[in-house]
This record gives structure tokens, sequence and C-alpha cells, in this order.
């Protein structure tokens, strides 16, 4: 006897593996593409913020000003502050970056809410602070400061090694 055609047993059993193939590879392809967009959005961001790094390192540098690098309100900008009071002496904010809400940082394994003790004198970034007298000085605590944004479980770092911005995987 010759046999025209499948029987209905192979058809369903061929729809079953395509069905059940499809059914991974879908939630497969929604996973990366979640990953791709929080690795997109971060390294966006850790680049902006390497940049603001290097820019007001640059002026500290040339242009013989203090720089003051401030993270408030989930916010990191720069601008001159020659007199170190924390405010832009001129008013005027260089540039400035953005942490969105979904987006974790730390700076040095430490979840803070504001960073401005940071400024850069002479190419090298360093804390302000004062003495047990009152009187204020430069560490360089911050010559080595490590950045991190995170979403989920991906993560990128901002670093300054030695005052020198970099950003690491």
């Amino acid at each position: 006897m010759v046999k025209n055609g499948y029987t209905l047993v192979e058809m369903l059993t061929v729809l079953l593996i395509i069905s059940f193939i499809l059914g991974i590879s879908a939630v497969i392809y929604n996973g990366y593409a979640k990953h791709l967009e929080n690795d997109a959005k971060l390294t966006n961001l850790s680049e902006n913020l390497f940049f603001l790094l290097v820019d007001a390192r640059r002026r500290g540098f040339f242009g013989d000003n203090i720089i003051c690098v401030k993270y408030e309100n989930r916010t990191f900008s720069y601008f001159i502050d020659n007199n170190v009071d924390r405010t832009p002496d001129d008013g005027i904010i260089f540039n400035s970056v953005t942490i969105p809400d979904d987006i974790k940082i730390t700076i040095n394994d430490k979840d803070l809410s504001n960073l401005n003790d940071l400024y850069t004198f002479e190419g090298l970034f360093v804390q302000y602070k004062r003495d047990e007298n009152g009187i204020p000085y430069f560490s360089n605590k911050y010559r080595n400061l490590k950045i991190e944004l995170s979403i989920d479980k991906n993560k990128k770092i901002v670093q300054l090694d030695n005052s020198y911005p970099e950003i690491q995987e």
C-alpha cells in the first residue's frame, strides 16, 4: 500500500516540537534584549561620567582653577570653585550627568546620596577636608576612587586611578 501524506500523530508531533523550540527561543530572546538594553544604558552613562571627570581634570589642570565635582540629587556636575565653598564661583556649571532612578550607584563600595568634597586641583583629584583646628587642606584620598553603576546584573565602573579617569567593565 502506498502512503500519501502524514498521519495526524506525525503532524501533531512536529507542531509540538516547533512550539517547544519557539517557546524556549522567545524566553531567551527577551532576556537577551533586556540585558542589551541595560548594558547600552550603563555604557552611555559611564561614558558621559568619564568625559565629565576628564573635562573637570583638564579645566583644573590647564585653567589654574580649583574645580569641584559634586554629586547630589542623583546628578554629577562640575564647576569652578576657587573659594572652595561647594558652589559655583561664577554661577556656571560646565557639565552635568543625571543618574536615572533605576540605576544603583556606589562610590568606593558605599551607597552615597551625595558627594561634595571631590575637587580637582592641578590635575589631581583630591578631597577637601578640615583638620581638628578647622584649617582646610586637600587630601589625596580621592586619587583612587571607584564609581560603580549597576542595573540588575549589569554593571560598569568609572574609576580614578592615580587621578586618571578610566572605564572598567
